[in-house]
């Protein structure tokens, strides 16, 4: 690459070997430096120093949370405690719709750039089941990053964190199909009349945006057993190579290769599967999550 992105620098950081550590800290650091005044943060940044901005996924306090984990220093982090929070009010403020979800600015998903529930739909007009696994780990990582630097605030993230977790169990959760999902924000809040809009309204596209909340561990177990047994059915999710990133048993389903976007409507991808290998392992279902980490083994051998 000739540019730092942060999905691509944030995977590779978590699973470099300790020798690139140091890299590591250079990326998530590169990265902090660009945040803006107002507290965008940036989602690249080139040989040159120029940033990207656009909208780049929530995962700034889990990135440094973890590589400072690894490197086994976290007082490096001192001097970015503001920035870090100046990047949180900034996605409470500027990210979020009347009703308090988290939504997508642009087209593009969070890491699955053409995930169908995302792309093709007008900014602001979804709040993703991804999207709100990623904020609950960035308040966890800024719950545990306030104890660690002790400047008062864990109080605070813990809160957050436990909303977003109610929310997605019962929110984002369809309990007709027993599978998580994305909400269209497409509702008209100041309709006059007697009756408060109350309720949601799914996007069901069946993708791997919905088993963020088992790799977050936000799901209740119920509502894990019912998504692994979708992950694991080979008519819908799991392949000879992996966890396929769109259910095969819809329309939609493609292995179209393609980039700018990058293909989530089908194709296996290492990272999805690494991430399904996590879940499954979270609630308990250890042998599948060998089975399906040794499918993506062999197929990258």
């Amino acid at each position: 690459y000739t540019s730092l992105w942060l999905y691509d620098s944030f995977a590779l950081s978590m699973a470099v070997p300790d020798d690139g550590l140091p890299w590591a800290k250079g990326s998530i650091l590169n990265l902090l430096d660009g945040v803006l005044e107002s507290g965008q943060p940036p989602k690249n940044t080139g040989v040159d120093g120029q940033y990207g901005y656009g909208y780049p996924g929530p995962m700034f306090a889990q990135f440094a949370f973890i590589v400072a984990r690894r490197v086994g220093d976290f007082s490096w982090l001192d001097p970015y405690w503001a920035t870090l929070e100046s990047i949180r009010r900034w996605y409470e403020t500027e990210t979020t719709d009347g009703r308090g979800f988290f939504i997508s600015l642009d087209c593009h998903g969070c890491v699955m750039d053409n995930n169908p529930s995302v792309y093709g739909r007008p900014p602001g007009t979804s709040a993703g089941v991804d999207l709100a696994s990623w904020h609950f780990r960035e308040c966890k990582a800024m719950e545990q990053l306030s104890h660690i630097l002790n400047v008062g605030r864990a109080q605070t993230y813990r809160e957050k964190a436990d909303e977003l977790k109610q929310r997605v169990q019962t929110r984002f959760w369809d309990p007709v199909d027993g599978f998580f999902y994305n909400i269209d924000c497409c509702i008209d809040d100041h309709l006059h009349g007697a009756q408060k809009i109350t309720w949601v309204v799914h996007l069901k596209f069946r993708s791997f945006a919905s088993f963020f909340p088992l790799w977050a561990h936000l799901a209740r177990p119920e509502q894990a057993s019912a998504a692994i047994e979708r992950m694991m059915s080979p008519h819908e999710f799991i392949s000879p190579c992996g966890i396929r990133s769109h259910s095969a048993v819809e329309p939609i389903y493609n292995n179209v290769a393609m980039g700018g976007p990058s293909n989530f409507q089908g194709p296996v991808w290492g990272f999805s599967t690494f991430l399904a290998v996590y879940a499954l392992a979270r609630y308990g279902y250890k042998e599948q999550a060998l089975d399906v980490c040794y499918r993506l083994i062999r197929t990258f051998a």
